[in-house]
């Protein structure tokens, strides 16, 4: 199913293996089972400190590489909203940064600024 993409596993909050989600390499298109429903998780959701700044994403490739930097990092696997699942897990992190120069940067944004109740720090081209 996944021939031909980079594949993630996707995790629970507990750190339950849930399914593989993919991004297929000829077109940039995800990839997943028709039984995963994306908009119940965060990608890396289930690695991090929620005391410590998290760094939201849509991009996945982003994600993992400020991963790789050392940095805390969620991702809602692209998709151009934050779902009611989505934005009750954000709000359990006491400061979440973001990019705004994003994809869906307008509607993220209002989203995120409006339903959180915690610090949120907006970051242009990921400067504070």
């Amino acid at each position: 199913m996944l021939s031909g993409c980079v594949a993630f596993t996707v995790h629970d909050e507990d750190g339950k293996r849930i399914a593989y989600y993919g991004i297929r390499m000829k077109d940039i298109k995800p990839v997943f089972h028709k039984s995963f429903n994306p908009e119940l998780y965060l990608y890396n959701y289930h690695r991090i400190d929620p005391e410590t700044d998290v760094h939201f994403t849509t991009d996945m490739f982003d994600c993992i590489r400020i991963i790789s930097s050392g940095r805390q990092s969620v991702c809602n696997f692209g998709l151009p909203y934050l779902s009611t699942e989505q934005i009750s897990l954000l709000q359990r992190l006491k400061y979440v940064s973001f990019d705004y120069s994003m994809k869906c940067s307008h509607e993220l944004a209002s989203q995120l600024t409006t339903n959180l109740q915690n610090y949120v720090r907006i970051l242009r081209n990921g400067k504070g």
